[in-house]
């Protein structure tokens, strides 16, 4: 997509963003004669779930069980196969812990 296009953005405001993103390690940057190449280092599922498990590493292990309920919560619009896959995951994570 064509950013220029759907909103009046800066070149500079979007070079300023890639050369962000390059420097926290969410792109790659590789050099073609005179300009850069720019590319995601990770998909967006990946990114999705890294930022996920990095939320959760944050949270105060006491607080566990309210955690659990608020992620209970998330996956009330959840459709039956989703359900289906997180009991799956359930399980096989018991089974791991005995």
């Amino acid at each position: 997509m064509d950013l220029e296009r759907a909103r009046d953005i800066a070149y500079t405001t979007v070079m300023t963003t890639l050369v962000r993103l390059h420097e926290k390690g969410l792109l790659e940057r590789n050099r073609e004669g005179r300009r850069f190449l720019y590319a995601a280092r990770v998909s967006r599922d990946e990114l999705l779930r890294q930022t996920a498990r990095e939320v959760l590493d944050t949270i105060d292990v006491g607080q566990g069980r309210q955690t659990l309920a608020l992620l209970a919560e998330s996956v009330g619009s959840a459709d039956a196969a989703d359900l289906d896959h997180l009991e799956a995951l359930i399980r096989a994570r018991r089974k791991e812990l005995s």
